[in-house]
């Protein structure tokens, strides 16, 4: 037998190589040709194209693997502190004013004009926007 005569050399195809794959169960990405097998085996896509054409496949693992069908990403530890500190600032301003504006009332009761005018003046360095 010669290499020309062996079973499967003079292979030609009657439908597209995407058809044969899915019938065999073998798909793969149309754009980097990685097999849905690899994927779940590794764990990795191969592009991003892959999340389009596994998305049968991927719905149930998804959800089950990160709470959703559609992955939101990860917000870095630093802005997540940048946001704490910064609604912590405005409890600690929001409160502030609060306690000023207490004060501010004793003093107007007390008939302590001046205090209350300082009072005031510092409740307006705080409420003006840019401080």
């Amino acid at each position: 037998m010669t290499d020309r005569e062996r079973p499967g050399d003079d292979f030609e195809a009657s439908e597209p190589i995407s058809n044969a794959n899915a019938r065999m169960g073998d798909e793969r990405c149309p754009n980097c040709l990685t097999t849905w097998e690899t994927l779940r085996r590794e764990g990795r896509a191969g592009c991003a194209a892959c999340y389009e054409a596994f998305r049968a496949s991927l719905g149930g693992v998804m959800t089950r693997v990160q709470r959703g069908e559609s992955h939101l990403g990860k917000t870095p530890r630093a802005a997540q502190k940048r946001a704490r500190r910064g609604e912590n600032l405005l409890k600690r301003r929001e409160n502030h004013l609060g306690l000023l504006q207490n004060r501010l009332q004793v003093a107007i009761a007390g008939e302590k004009f001046e205090e209350a005018a300082l009072l005031q003046a510092k409740i307006r360095s705080l409420d003006s926007p840019g401080e």
